[in-house]
C-alpha cells in the first residue's frame, strides 16, 4: 500500500464516512430527485481514501443492481462528483485523498446549457436521484435528441419504399397472369385432344379461338404494364 493510501487510511477515525456519505447523497440528489443510495456513496468514499482511482471504484459501482446499466466511464463520473461534493462538506476529507503531481489546468468561463422542456423532463427521469450528466450520457447512447435524417437518407428510404410497392404489385400482377396462362392452356389442350380423337373441330371452336386471343391480348398489355411500372421506379431512382 502506498504512502498515500496509508495516510488516508489513518485519517479515517477522524471522519466519520457514513455521516459524511448521507450528506453527499443529499447534496447531489437534489429536492426533485430519488435518493442515491447512501451505501454505495459510503463504499466510494471509503475506497477513494484507501487510494483507488475514480475508475476503478466506478467498475465496482457497476456491480451494484442500480447502477448495472451506467457506464464505467458515466459510473467513475458520479463518484469523482460524490468525493467533490464531500471535500466540499469536510475539508479533512480532502487531505486523504490520494493525490500525484499534476499540470495546473487553466479553468475556463462555465457554461450552462438550457434544455427544452421535453428533453429536460426525460433527463430527470432518466436520472431517478443520479448525476444529471450520467442520465444525459444514456439517452444520447439510445439516441434521443439525435438529429434529423438527411435529405438523402429521406431519398433513399422513399426509393426503397416505392420499389417495395411496386415489387409487390408485380408479384401479384404476374401470379394472376399465370393463372390465367394455366386456364387457357387447358382449354387449348381439350380442342387439340378433341380433334385427335373425333377428326373434326368441335362445334363453336372458332368463338372459342376468338376468346382465346382476346385474353391473351389482355395478358399482353398488362404484362406491358407491370413491366413498365417497374422500369419507371428503377429509372427514378
Amino acid at each position: 500500500m502506498t504512502d498515500s493510501g496509508s495516510a488516508g487510511e489513518a485519517a479515517a477515525a477522524a471522519v466519520d464516512l457514513d455521516k459524511l456519505a448521507v450528506g453527499v447523497a443529499e447534496a447531489v440528489t437534489g429536492p426533485k430527485g430519488t435518493a442515491v443510495a447512501e451505501a454505495a456513496v459510503a463504499q466510494a468514499l471509503r475506497r477513494r481514501a484507501a487510494g483507488a482511482s475514480f475508475r476503478d471504484i466506478g467498475a465496482q459501482l457497476r456491480r451494484r443492481p442500480d447502477f448495472d446499466a451506467v457506464s464505467d466511464n458515466a459510473a467513475a463520473k458520479a463518484v469523482s462528483q460524490w468525493c467533490r461534493v464531500a471535500e466540499q462538506l469536510e475539508p479533512a476529507f480532502c487531505g486523504r485523498i490520494p493525490t500525484s503531481p499534476t499540470k495546473a489546468r487553466t479553468k475556463g468561463p462555465v457554461r450552462s446549457v438550457r434544455l427544452p422542456a421535453d428533453l429536460d423532463e426525460q433527463v430527470r427521469l432518466r436520472a431517478r436521484g443520479r448525476p444529471i450528466g450520467v442520465a444525459m450520457e444514456e439517452l444520447i447512447a439510445i439516441g434521443v435528441g439525435r438529429r434529423p435524417p438527411t435529405q438523402q437518407r429521406l431519398f433513399k428510404a422513399r426509393r426503397r419504399k416505392a420499389l417495395g410497392t411496386a415489387l409487390g404489385n408485380a408479384h401479384e400482377g404476374t401470379t394472376s397472369v399465370a393463372h390465367q396462362l394455366s386456364r387457357i392452356g387447358a382449354n387449348l389442350n381439350q380442342l387439340a385432344m378433341y380433334a385427335n380423337q373425333r377428326r373434326e373441330l368441335p362445334f363453336g371452336v372458332a368463338d372459342e379461338l376468338a376468346l382465346i386471343r382476346r385474353e391473351m391480348r389482355r395478358i399482353t398489355r398488362e404484362v406491358t404494364s407491370i413491366r413498365a411500372a417497374l422500369e419507371h421506379v428503377v429509372e427514378k431512382g
